[in-house]
């Protein structure tokens, strides 16, 4: 229960700072920022991973120096671990696939704000397709609990 709750609040600070820098200027070529953190559960380790799409380079390079002071708190736990922090201008085709809503072989979040554009997908790999399903539901109900005034942002397991 412990680690679920490590999980949630991760999740909960990937999409803070997925919020926080919704607020760039449009230069039409997007990037996308990858962060994958490893969370350790006995003997099985399951890495979170998202994409966000956002509207520059330079609002993922804003992204990633808050995360770097922010997210990274997990490395306080002896659970977490970062693993990445990235940016690029372009992601493999299995996860563009899934920023376009196509199902693939684990079940993720996409979350979505209409105003600003901004998308992000968050899947977990080493998990069971059970375990992917329900860790999908919570967290996308604590973003959406959390943001309940926000009436353009929406949030999907798929």
């Amino acid at each position: 229960m412990k680690n679920l709750l490590l999980l949630i609040i991760i999740a909960g600070a990937g999409y803070v700072g997925y919020q926080k820098y919704s607020e760039t200027t449009k230069t039409g070529i997007p990037a996308y920022s990858e962060s994958r953190l490893v969370l350790s559960f006995g003997r099985r380790d399951v890495e979170m991973v998202s994409f966000v799409k956002r509207d520059s380079s330079d609002s993922c390079d804003a992204a990633k120096s808050w995360s770097m002071n922010n997210i990274l708190n997990c490395n306080m736990s002896e659970t977490c671990s970062v693993k990445e922090f990235s940016c690029r201008d372009k992601i493999p085709d299995r996860y563009m696939r899934m920023f376009e809503e196509k199902s693939a072989s684990t079940t993720f979040m996409k979350a979505a704000h209409k105003q600003t554009g901004r998308e992000m997908i968050l899947l977990n790999w080493g998990l069971t397709s059970h375990e992917s399903k329900e860790i999908c539901k919570v967290i996308k109900g604590a973003i959406l609990n959390r943001n309940q005034k926000d009436r353009d942002l929406t949030a999907r397991c798929i």
